[in-house]
């Protein structure tokens, strides 16, 4: 059984502009398959209910209740729902303007990012979860967080992401100064061979923990970031397509166009004609 249908209101980014954080109560149809999409805002998505699994960047996550999983902007992902033990999320939508004091400072992975709470019990997390739940509307209707409601979701999902942050450090401070570095200038040319031996380890082994603790390779962590980059520049600045894809790194404007088409899900082009005023 194929269902492909939306269970709740479509936001648009015209439509969704100005309101800030909002919350949703999502629940789908048995064999759900919501279609491939990516949107403006940031999504964090709490299964509370059911199994399914999210494509995102190429990769498959499974997801059942206990898990959470975090969307950034301008990623293509798709969701289906397992037909048997549908989902049922509580689904919070934030606008990027909302997270740079509070949580994007710690956001170092990709642009994507899947936790399994099931066995670890992790007291932020649940303080947070119980905040979004006793939040979260019924009938699957928005319902917007005001700044002090939004202070506080905010408050725990930061401290999920400082402890996640402080245990890749305790894993490997090499791969998390790594990151930072990425993260900070996706612009930069970036050489396995050079960091591989800035950390005194061979190439293949620092791409195998590198995407063991960051779920993507190191090239795919910095085009997450360059794209991350330029879905902002696409949208608030009058510069070419061109010449924004040459200050994020790219040699040419083709590389930077399939390089977006692959994440997005369309070119820097229509990205910028679908969301620009």
């Amino acid at each position: 059984m194929k269902t492909q249908q939306r269970i709740r209101k479509t936001i648009t980014p015209a439509s969704y502009i100005g309101k800030g954080a909002v919350l949703f109560c999502v629940q789908d149809s048995p064999g759900l398959i919501a279609e491939s999409h990516h949107h403006l805002y940031h999504e964090f998505d709490y299964i509370m209910e059911g199994r399914g699994e999210y494509a995102v960047g190429g990769k498959i996550f499974q997801v059942k209740a206990g898990d959470m999983v975090y969307l950034g902007r301008a990623i293509q992902h798709r969701r289906s729902s397992d037909i048997s033990d549908p989902l049922v999320m509580c689904n919070l939508d934030v606008e990027d303007y909302m997270l740079p004091a509070t949580v994007m400072e710690k956001m170092r992975w990709p642009l994507w990012k899947f936790w399994d709470f099931s066995k670890i019990g992790d007291p932020a997390f649940t303080a947070a979860i119980k905040i979004l739940v006793k939040l979260m509307p019924g009938n699957g209707r928005e319902r917007n967080l005001n700044g002090r409601q939004w202070g506080k979701v905010a408050s725990g999902l930061t401290s999920i992401l400082n402890n996640e942050w402080m245990m890749i450090g305790e894993r490997s401070t090499g791969l998390q100064k790594l990151a930072t570095r990425i993260r900070m200038s996706p612009e930069n040319h970036i050489s396995l061979d050079k960091e591989a031996e800035r950390l005194g380890l061979s190439r293949y082994w620092l791409s195998r923990r590198f995407c063991s603790v960051f779920g993507v390779t190191m090239i795919e962590y910095r085009d997450l970031a360059r794209i991350d980059k330029a879905a902002k520049a696409l949208l608030s600045e009058c510069e070419s397509i061109e010449k924004i894809g040459l200050s994020l790194g790219y040699s040419s404007k083709s590389h930077f166009i399939n390089t977006f088409r692959r994440f997005a899900g369309c070119t820097p082009g229509a990205f910028r004609k679908l969301h620009g005023e």
